[in-house]
């Protein structure tokens, strides 16, 4: 992966997204320390969408990390600006952060809080591609309502795989962490 620039941008502006997607590859990479300098390399976001996505980028990079700390100041920033911007879908990913980062800093009672949160709003918006997760998540981590939230996954899952062509649609139904949602 390319390293990030050491000095300012001569477009400024407009390398800004594409700054913050190589921050977000480097996550996908479990590369922290270059989605780190990535994410500084984007400078400052003005746009609310984009600044939440940052948002998560840092999420990630704390979770990765072992910062929950870090990751749940940062997802809870990124849900306080979705709701303020009113961001429906940025909202329901941002709970799922907020939600998964309490669970991992131990707090298991406000993540699931969040989570049920983030499911609502996956299904009011809708985000069969965030309620999936949410409520897979949900599957794992709330013995109450497990058989539940497995279910809605299930469903997530099939909304999600009915409007995929059909190659697509064999290849994502394939992988181990769908295969399970599967009827």
């Amino acid at each position: 992966m390319t390293k990030p620039p050491s000095g300012p941008s001569r477009t400024g502006r407009s390398r800004r997204p594409a700054r913050l997607g190589l921050a977000a590859d480097a996550v996908g990479t479990a590369d922290p320390s270059l989605a780190r300098q990535w994410l500084a390399a984007a400078g400052s976001i003005e746009d609310a969408a984009v600044r939440v996505l940052a948002g998560w980028v840092a999420t990630e990079i704390a979770l990765m990390s072992g910062d929950a700390s870090a990751a749940v100041s940062g997802s809870a920033e990124c849900v306080s600006l979705a709701r303020q911007a009113g961001l429906r879908w940025h909202l329901a990913k941002s709970l799922l952060f907020a939600g998964v980062a309490q669970v991992v800093g131990g707090r298991a009672e406000a993540g699931l809080g969040d989570l049920v949160e983030a499911a609502a709003a996956a299904r009011a918006y809708p985000a069969p591609a965030v309620g999936w997760v949410v409520a897979a998540v949900l599957a794992d981590h709330d013995p109450n309502r497990r058989q539940a939230w497995h279910a809605e996954a299930v469903a997530a899952v099939g909304e999600i795989a009915d409007g995929l062509p059909s190659d697509v649609r064999l290849e994502w139904l394939g992988r181990s962490d769908v295969r399970r949602f599967t009827v």
